[in-house]
């Protein structure tokens, strides 16, 4: 089925959230569907959409509530006939949800962060209009279910989805990219890829080199890759004075971010997400489509990606020392780290191929019409309750 769906997403930042919302629309433009995106001027996601040729309206987003994007969404959803509104960021929940009231036009909307609970009235208004709620981990589900005030029903787990065609291991690549970050044929390459912010567990990821036997420091090659100019500062300075320790300096390198990881990913051996907490990683998934093992702690989404250490090693947060262990573990069990890429392998192309994808959020745009043709006449029932809020704020 084809679907007429407009995106909101007016983030002017740039990064994992924005990389995938990028990728979804272009996907979805290419499987014939039409597809047009509310986007801020300027911003990296009007230019990754105009490469797309996708077609663009502007936002403002002059306010929280802005009644000049609300009604230029209604336009919009008037002249393109659109059926489904997609909204993407918290910001864009409400512009979206009020330009659909009193209408027949669906609101899906995708969470990829957990949020603080939203429960009071303005919000229990807002999130009264989505008529379906995304996201790819089966935890953040659960959560967003006590969190949120929408019904269990119109909460779907719709996985990442992938290009998988693109994550094809190559030894030249490898070399060479190997090559360029130093690290020797026999030395086992593990990485870190993200940002450089002290949630991401970067220090206790470099801190866990000196948990590790010589023996094993020796042939080990720690890989830090991330946006220096973009890092928190205190860790940005750590990270040049720990660099600096006579046992440390030859095994740990810090490169900057790459729009295309896959090289990288190619050189490593072993993925690490040390993170404090991630709702569900897409570094992670990408690690898995490499084939490659993933350290992970055992926190929300992470675990659930890795599951009871199928797909790699989980171990507790904040804690150099575990790391440590789980880096003496796959450094002594190449036959592990195997049997671990290749199981995650199996499970990035079975939970998070892009076709598969694409039918599962079919799927909740068909539910989610269905709901709100039977739902319309409930705009009564909302106007009524914004009224006696205004009423009672007076």
């Amino acid at each position: 089925m084809m679907y007429k769906i407009l995106h909101v997403i007016t983030s002017t930042a740039w990064g994992g959230l924005e990389l995938y919302v990028a990728s979804l629309i272009s996907e979805q433009a290419k499987a014939g569907h039409h597809v047009s995106a509310y986007v801020m001027a300027g911003s990296r996601m009007e230019s990754e959409l105009l490469k797309a040729d996708v077609s663009l309206h502007y936002a403002r987003r002059s306010a929280h509530v802005s009644v000049v994007d609300i009604r230029r969404i209604r336009q919009i959803v008037r002249e393109e006939q659109i059926s489904v509104i997609h909204s993407h960021t918290s910001l864009d929940i409400w512009p979206a949800s009020l330009a659909v009231l009193g209408t027949n036009v669906a609101h899906v909307s995708s969470v990829y962060v957990v949020a603080m609970p939203k429960r009071d009235p303005h919000h229990w208004f807002i999130y009264r209009r989505i008529d379906g709620i995304v996201s790819s981990s089966e935890y953040t589900n659960r959560r967003l279910g006590r969190q949120f005030p929408v019904a269990k029903k119109k909460f779907h787990l719709v996985r990442y989805g992938l290009t998988l065609d693109r994550f094809v291991r190559s030894e030249t690549a490898r070399e060479e990219r190997r090559s360029e970050l130093n690290i020797k044929p026999d030395e086992i390459a593990i990485g870190v890829i993200g940002r450089l912010d002290p949630q991401k567990g970067i220090r206790e990821f470099a801190e866990s080199m000196m948990y590790l036997r010589p023996d094993v420091r020796s042939r080990v090659k720690y890989v830090i890759v991330g946006r220096r100019e973009n890092a928190d500062q205190d860790v940005n300075a750590w990270l040049d004075d720990f660099q600096n320790k006579p046992e440390i300096r030859d095994r740990l390198v810090v490169v900057p971010f790459q729009e295309n990881i896959l090289p990288t990913l190619n050189a490593l051996d072993v993925l690490a997400l040390p993170s404090y907490r991630e709702m569900y990683s897409l570094s992670v998934l990408e690690a898995m489509a490499m084939q490659l093992p993933v350290i992970g702690t055992d926190r929300e989404g992470t675990t659930e990606q890795l599951g009871a250490n199928e797909r790699g090693l989980l171990i507790e947060p904040k804690s150099p020392r575990a790391i440590a262990n789980a880096v003496h573990i796959y450094a002594e069990n190449p036959r592990l780290r195997q049997r671990h890429g290749a199981a995650g392998h199996a499970w990035a192309h079975r939970e998070h191929a892009i076709e598969r994808m694409l039918d599962s959020l079919g799927r909740v745009y068909n539910l989610a019409i269905a709901r709100r043709t039977h739902q319309s006449a409930d705009a009564m029932l909302d106007a009524s309750f914004v009224s006696s809020s205004r009423s009672s704020r007076a």
